[in-house]
Parts: structure tokens; sequence; C-alpha cells
């Protein structure tokens, strides 16, 4: 039987944070509460987590500081989500910085369910299934930092809008040997420019065997911070 992941929900509104707690728990999760983030950082170092779930304004240290405070740990994990209920942060700089998804306020307990499901689940499976949805199709070089550990960025011609799904085939500079990523992904939030250009942040959510092991490789050498980069 598989151990239950971990999760670590940081939220100041006592009653929320319990309700939430408690619904995980009945959906085979275990879960530690923080009121805050000073809590939230004694208990990831008393006990990793596999992800942490959390508000963005609490008093003291927002959870955005407290993103920053687990990055300088490792940048790698845990995962970190964000709850809020206030535009304090876009999807591309949530993601920039290191997150993994955000929540806005108010949500439905099957859609908060679905987005711990999806931050807490390994990403880049090595599978490519086939899709009734055309994709789109992105081939070319991008600079190294355009590269984050969930995903990339991109400037493409081609119209495309959050949720489309994008093939593409990669080759990132790197030293004196490029790397080569071959995959599908899904767009996360899109930046049309003044030369009708659009810069496109595309999560990672399938590589090639070969492409997972070269990245993997990479996630080990330069342990980036941004899940999707926002600017290269």
């Amino acid at each position: 039987m598989n151990k239950p992941k971990l999760v670590l929900l940081v939220d100041d509104e006592e009653i929320l944070r319990r309700a939430l707690a408690n619904f995980l728990v009945k959906r085979g999760y275990e879960v530690m509460e923080a009121a805050n983030a000073m809590e939230a950082l004694v208990l990831l170092k008393e006990r990793p987590p596999h992800l942490v779930v959390t508000d963005i304004r609490m008093p003291c240290i927002n959870g955005i500081e407290l993103l920053r405070a687990i990055k300088q740990i490792n940048p790698a994990t845990p995962v970190v989500m964000f709850i809020t209920s206030y535009h304090d942060l876009s999807v591309e700089a949530a993601h920039d910085l290191g997150a993994v998804g955000i929540l806005p306020k108010p949500f439905t307990k099957e859609e908060f369910l679905a987005k711990v499901d999806a931050c807490a689940s390994p990403n880049f499976s090595g599978q490519l299934p086939s899709s009734v949805e055309t994709p789109a199709q992105f081939s070319g070089s991008i600079a190294e930092r355009a590269l984050g550990r969930g995903g990339f960025l991109a400037e493409m011609e081609a119209e495309v809008s959050v949720g489309s799904k994008v093939d593409f085939s990669i080759q990132i500079e790197f030293d004196v040997h490029p790397l080569q990523l071959d995959g599908n992904g899904e767009v996360r939030w899109v930046k049309k420019r003044a030369d009708g250009s659009r810069l496109v942040g595309i999560e990672f959510l399938n590589l090639t065997p070969e492409s997972r092991i070269i990245f993997l490789a990479w996630l080990e050498v330069r342990r980036p911070v941004p899940y999707i980069p926002m600017a290269a």
C-alpha cells in the first residue's frame, strides 16, 4: 500500500484551514497545519511534506515570503501551491517565483482537491499519450534561463490560449553541447507583445524517456527556482 502524501496547510483562517485539512484527510492525504509562516518553517524542518498549500495574505510573513524561504532551502522540494482571495499575484509571476499552482478563492472542495492532486503528483511521466485535441507545434532553441523546473518560456507566432496543448521539440543552450527535449505540454499563460508575437509559458505534461533522463540530470546540476520562468 502506498504511503499517504503529506500536505502542509498554511492559513491564518482557522475555520477554513481545518475544513480543508479534514477534507484532504478523508481523501487519503496526511495533513499538517500551520497558522502562519513561522509555524510552517518549523514543521518543514521537522518533517518535509510533499506539498505546501499556503495562503498569500498572512500577518508578519506572507505566502510569497514563505515560498522564497522554502526555495532557499531547496529549490525543488517541497512543491508549493498558493491559494488567495485577492489578485495579489498573476499565474506567470507565481510560476516564476517557483510555485506550481495558484487557486483563487472562492473555490469548491472539488476544485481544491483537483488542484492538490495535480500539484502533488509527479509530472512528465515519460509517456506520450494520444489526444483527441490537435496540439499546436513548437520547435526551436531557447536560452537556458527560459527553462524551469516544470516548463519553459517560448516565443510563439501560433495562436494559442491558456489550456492549449503543445507538442514541442526544443534545444536548450547549455555549455558546449545543447540539450534536446521532446514532449508535450499545456499553455499556462500568454502575453501578447506589441509586434504581434506571443510569450507563452508552457508546462511540461510528458517528456520522452530519453528527454526525461536529460532533464532530471539538468535539474540536479542547475537547481533552478522558477517553475516556469516569466522572462529570459
